[in-house]
């Protein structure tokens, strides 16, 4: 029931544009494809991208030091946290009215700081491995200027 709208196959690092028979596009690497990886529209588990979500920032203090994390769900951002590492702390979040906004959020933040993507260090996370960065990319763990802050209250 699935429909393939993409023209030619380049190669399995290059998403395929497919469309689930309830007519939701979406972009799958043809791997992902073959081992079952089905329309995340229809999906009753995972992130939803149709629906409300978060774009989320974690810090999460770890054996080998700290780290950050950013990720989505459609769940509390402190539900998604508790369910990575009991060394999770919620820093920052947004909330998207379509999940789909906080998707291209986070893919762009990938993107953008993926030189300081932790890779394939043992992190012990129960998931999430490849949205943690290994400094405060962006810079949402910063101390409070006292400064600033007596300045204000004046």
């Amino acid at each position: 029931g699935y429909k393939l709208h993409s023209r030619e196959y380049k190669g399995s690092s290059v998403k395929l544009d497919i469309e689930c028979d309830e007519r939701h596009r979406y972009k799958v690497r043809w791997g992902n494809f073959q081992s079952g990886k089905r329309c995340p529209h229809c999906a009753e588990h995972g992130f939803n991208p149709s629906k409300p979500g978060y774009l989320y920032y974690l810090k999460l203090t770890l054996p080998g030091g700290v780290f950050y994390k950013i990720g989505i769900t459609n769940r509390l951002p402190e539900q998604r946290a508790a369910a990575i590492s009991n060394d999770a702390e919620v820093i920052w979040y947004h909330h998207y009215l379509l999940g789909e906004q906080a998707l291209e959020e986070e893919r762009r933040i990938l993107s953008e700081f993926s030189e300081h993507l932790a890779g394939d260090r043992s992190l012990s996370i129960n998931s999430g491995h490849t949205e943690v960065f290994v400094k405060d990319v962006l810079r949402k763990d910063q101390p409070i200027n006292s400064t600033y802050l007596s300045a204000t209250q004046k």
